[in-house]
């Protein structure tokens, strides 16, 4: 089964609904009132290594602190301002409807800056069903990740994950599922993602990249256009914007309260690809 990816390099907002077979889910939505959950707190400047996380004075110091715990809903995760870190954060557990996680910033400043240190990934030895990891399984290759998590709210990080000058597949924020269902409410807001070194092909088993060097199209997108009665790719600037802004006219689309509009010359319904 191909592994469905996503790699985010962010620094809007985005509402994510990922699709993968299965409904395996552990959150449950807490019977109690708007104060549910606990804040924790990420200081690397903090200069102690024994913090419960609890309070700013007994804050957490590293990424390790936070990536081994598994939060709740309801939970926030403040990293405070200015603060720098090198390696992953990939907190464990998922928030539920009404009750996400929150990982923001405490304190004035400059937004924490989480640098993944060129970490990468090895998807080539990887069967498709796990998290993909380094060539040895010891590094996560982003900065920020996710996986089989949901109702997770990610805001005020400054993210890079530079590495070397080799095409490697690395990302800055990113979110993964496999064999887990729809993964709902992931967004992310107001973050700085910078110098990552990836490259135009990364992320999959098949290249992005639409043609080969000569021109003539991939076997990948061979496929797509086959199965596409239209026979070409959409055109961004006009056939994907002009739907967009007609849904953005109050006027045109005043009494539209939802819709799905393919734009894909046809292919959902002749896909198979």
């Amino acid at each position: 089964m191909l592994k469905r990816s996503l790699s985010l390099l962010l620094t809007g907002a985005l509402t994510l609904s990922l699709a993968v077979p299965a409904v395996a889910r552990t959150a449950q939505k807490p019977q109690t009132d708007a104060s549910y959950g606990t804040t924790y707190y990420l200081d690397a400047s903090i200069g102690t290594t024994d913090g419960d996380g609890l309070t700013p004075d007994n804050a957490f110091d590293s990424l390790e602190d936070v990536n081994a715990k598994t939060f709740q809903p309801g939970d926030q995760i403040l990293i405070k301002a200015g603060t720098q870190y090198t390696g992953t954060l990939w907190p464990k557990g998922s928030g539920c409807e009404g009750y996400p996680i929150v990982i923001d910033m405490y304190g004035e400043g400059d937004k924490p800056l989480i640098d993944g240190g060129g970490a990468y990934f090895m998807p080539q030895v990887k069967d498709w069903q796990g998290p993909f990891t380094g060539e040895t399984g010891d590094q996560i290759g982003a900065a920020v990740y996710l996986y089989n998590q949901e109702y997770i709210e990610i805001n005020n990080l400054e993210v890079k994950n530079q590495g070397d000058d080799v095409n490697r597949d690395r990302s800055g924020i990113r979110v993964e599922g496999y064999d887990y269902g729809v993964i709902d409410h992931i967004y992310i807001r107001n973050c700085y993602v910078h110098e990552v070194r990836g490259y135009n092909g990364q992320d999959d088993i098949y290249p992005v990249v639409p043609t080969n060097p000569d021109g003539s199209p991939t076997p990948r997108t061979g496929k797509i256009l086959a199965a596409t009665p239209m026979g070409r790719f959409g055109d961004t600037e006009k056939e994907l914007a002009g739907a967009v802004l007609f849904l953005l006219n109050n006027e045109a689309a005043s009494f539209i309260t939802g819709v799905c509009i393919p734009i894909d010359g046809g292919f959902s319904a002749y896909s198979g690809v």
